[in-house]
């Protein structure tokens, strides 16, 4: 039986903790390595995961003084000894069949990532995700937005070690940093099995999310979604995803200068706007499938005013 390692960044997490890691410990399949990196909690955490190694000899455990959910992650695939590394929140739980129902894919599939689907829990009211069928997909189609597999979270999957032992996280990142670490592995990957079952619960408490952001880490997704479109286009992808990769950019751009006229903030970018400030790509932003109406208000509203 092969071993899955199971990474987990924490970070003040006492309140959700506990059923995080009832998830993982009772999964029906055990052949787990669970890494929990504790990346300087002030509260409890520490203590939790303590009490737990005690009685599960699978729990190891980093405790660091406070760097960062990447730098986390990154501390975990380094210690990690599984031939398959996953990335759970904290705050969230497994389906206590996850694992048990997506490492046959590996097999079964011959493919490089499995991706299952997930519910959400916006501050108590269930959600599904999209439903895709179950399917062995090209790694270029699931880098596709237009595409029902275009799923960049770094949960909800399973990655061969192989693929992702030499890709870091960006510690300078904070927001789409897991978007731009699923591009990188998906590059390296051949093949990525969609499983459609929800056997992921990912929490989110939604209350005042955006005007809550600090504009300073939230504008680095730019500084992602750049890096997404270089990836892009160094791998020489087609035309149409290079074009839907500089549509996400823009769309990174307007909501950054948004949450920024929110908070009454002189922003300074150093960013080369005409990149995605043509007329081709604004039409291309409008006509978009994956892009919401809000937001392309929000661009007419910049393009009328000239910001």
């Amino acid at each position: 039986m092969k071993k899955i390692s199971i990474v987990i960044p924490i970070y003040n997490s006492e309140r959700y903790l506990k059923r995080c890691i009832d998830s993982i410990v009772n999964q029906t399949y055990n052949n787990l390595e669970i890494i929990l990196i504790n990346d300087g909690s002030t509260d409890d955490s520490i203590k939790i995961i303590k009490n737990y190694q005690k009685k599960d000899n699978r729990i190891r455990i980093i405790d660091k003084s406070n760097t960062g959910v990447s730098d986390s992650r990154n501390m975990g695939i380094e210690m990690a000894t599984g031939d398959f590394i996953s990335f759970v929140d904290s705050d969230d739980t497994l389906d206590i069949h996850f694992f048990e129902h997506a490492i046959r894919f590996f097999d079964e599939e011959k493919v490089d990532i499995v991706c299952t689907n997930f519910n959400y829990d916006i501050s108590g009211k269930i959600k599904q995700n999209k439903s895709f069928h179950s399917k062995k997909v090209l790694n270029y189609l699931a880098l596709n937005p237009e595409s029902r597999y275009y799923v960049t979270t770094v949960w909800a999957k399973i990655f061969k070690s192989e693929i992702v032992k030499n890709i870091k996280f960006d510690r300078n990142i904070y927001y789409s940093e897991d978007t731009l670490f699923y591009t990188e592995s998906a590059l390296q990957a051949n093949y990525i099995y969609f499983l459609n079952e929800y056997l992921y619960n990912y929490y989110i408490n939604n209350q005042g999310a955006m005007k809550n952001k600090d504009l300073k880490k939230y504008s680095t997704d730019l500084l992602a979604r750049k890096k997404i479109l270089d990836i892009y286009e160094q791998h020489k992808l087609s035309k149409n995803l290079i074009k839907n990769a500089k549509i996400y950019l823009l769309y990174s751009y307007v909501n950054i200068v948004f949450l920024a006229k929110q908070k009454c903030i002189e922003l300074q970018l150093n960013f080369d706007d005409s990149i995605i400030f043509n007329y081709s790509l604004i039409l291309s932003f409008v006509a978009s499938r994956f892009i919401k109406f809000k937001d392309k208000i929000k661009l007419l509203y910049i393009v009328i005013r000239g910001d």
